[in-house]
């Protein structure tokens, strides 16, 4: 078995989208990868986004040119400090991470609501952020969108899956897969099959 991101470094976003298509059984629409240096250029660009930063952040990682040092509390992060804000995940989980990307998510989106006049320019800069798997037309679409939407109403999740010892993989949790992906509509609210089921052992994920 390979990594996602394998698949990615060996044939580009069409062929992850595949992988996962074979993974999940669901069909993948557009595939979107984030430039961290665009996302950093964003985040300036909007004069910084404010969050409350629960813990201590720390950590250096001298390879992957990534170093965090985040004091608790409530602060107006650049773009440097807002990646590291997002990717940070040394001392907890992907489930804590996920809960601050989410977080930022919303401070981001309070940005926008006291600066709608800059909404045409984040949206020209967000497609280099997300690869350009999305046209400008499509981000200022979903920015109008997301304007109206409730911060109960957004919701991050991810893949199940079963830590599998010794390995940099994590086996898919076959007895929660159909589940979650109903959960998030990414399935009608019916069985998968067998034939579905019956690949378990062959897949696994990051």
């Amino acid at each position: 078995p390979r990594k996602i991101n394998a698949y990615h470094a060996m044939g580009g976003p069409e062929l992850a989208a595949r992988a996962v298509q074979a993974l999940l059984d669901v069909r993948v629409d557009r595939v979107v990868t984030l430039d961290f240096e665009a996302f950093k250029d964003l985040v300036d660009y909007v004069g910084g986004v404010t969050v409350d930063v629960k813990k201590n952040l720390n950590y250096d990682d001298n390879a992957g040119n990534l170093h965090i040092h985040l004091k608790k509390g409530l602060q107006t992060l650049d773009g440097t400090q807002a990646m590291g804000f997002v990717r940070f995940r040394h001392s907890d989980s992907d489930l804590a991470r996920q809960e601050r990307q989410q977080q930022f998510v919303l401070a981001f989106k309070n940005v926008m609501l006291r600066k709608p006049q800059l909404l045409p320019s984040v949206a020209d800069r967000s497609v280099a952020l997300l690869g350009y798997g999305l046209t400008t037309r499509e981000v200022a679409a979903l920015a109008r969108f997301a304007q109206g939407v409730k911060h109960e109403g957004i919701r991050l999740g991810q893949v199940p899956v079963l830590d599998v010892p010794k390995t940099t993989y994590m086996k898919i949790d076959d007895s929660k897969l159909q589940a979650v992906l109903q959960e998030f509509a990414f399935l009608p609210d019916t069985n998968m099959g067998s034939s579905s089921m019956s690949r378990s052992e062959e897949r696994s994920q990051r």
